[in-house]
């Protein structure tokens, strides 16, 4: 009964971005990073599906998602990210990671999906750090808990942290979608999407945040503390 339910709320938190989106989409439609999470939802909503109707598949379909997840944290960060170094290094990694991510896949490497975790966490816990410094001596007048950028960045943070821990005590079992401990995984997909859905409300109500700042010039290593 208690897996029904977090199952149902996990498919109600992955449709509030895309109802979200809609709703607010004069707004959502200007800015780059909120398509990307839009998109990204739909994906893992379709996802689920295939989980449903194809169980057999079903390894093969989350180690795919593994991938494709890290290529759509990827890209919100390459968006979020001022410093056009750490842009350029984003960019790298991501096909770096992906090549030796589907090489891996493809030699069926047993603990493949903690691997392709622990990159993804490592990465994007790295390009937190560097959107936090930048907030911290970005010159704007919002707080930083007034900005989409933090609620999505939030959300990545506390969401690979946790499914991490999932991965680490999961990554030897064969079916490891009926632990007990793979409940957490969806815990932490439902506060995923409650932050994402967040900074899509927040995006709308703080019409003085700006849509795009690409035209920011300076860099991490260029303005000290």
């Amino acid at each position: 009964m208690v897996v029904i339910l977090l199952f149902a709320l996990g498919l109600l938190a992955q449709l509030a971005p895309i109802v979200l989106f809609f709703v607010f989409y004069k707004r959502t439609s200007k800015i780059a990073e909120l398509w990307v999470i839009f998109f990204y939802a739909l994906w893992s909503f379709l996802a689920n599906f295939l989980l449903s109707f194809a169980r057999e598949q079903a390894p093969m379909v989350l180690s795919f998602s593994a991938i494709i997840e890290f290529v759509f944290f990827s890209i919100v960060f390459f968006l979020i990210v001022r410093s056009k170094i750490v842009k350029r290094l984003i960019v790298i990694f991501c096909v770096a990671g992906v090549i030796a991510e589907v090489i891996l896949l493809f030699m069926r490497i047993s603990n493949f999906d903690f691997w392709a975790a622990l990159t993804t966490c490592v990465l994007c816990l790295t390009y937190s750090i560097v959107f936090f410094y930048e907030q911290v001596n970005a010159p704007e007048a919002l707080m930083i808990y007034q900005t989409y950028r933090f609620w999505i960045v939030l959300g990545c943070i506390v969401y690979l942290s946790g499914t991490l821990f999932v991965f680490m005590i999961t990554s030897g079992l064969k079916d490891k979608e009926h632990s007990a401990y793979w409940n957490l995984d969806i815990v932490f997909e439902i506060v995923k999407y409650v932050f994402f859905a967040i900074g899509f409300l927040v995006a709308q109500s703080n019409r003085a945040e700006p849509a795009a700042q690409d035209n920011f010039e300076a860099s991490m290593f260029e303005k000290p503390f």
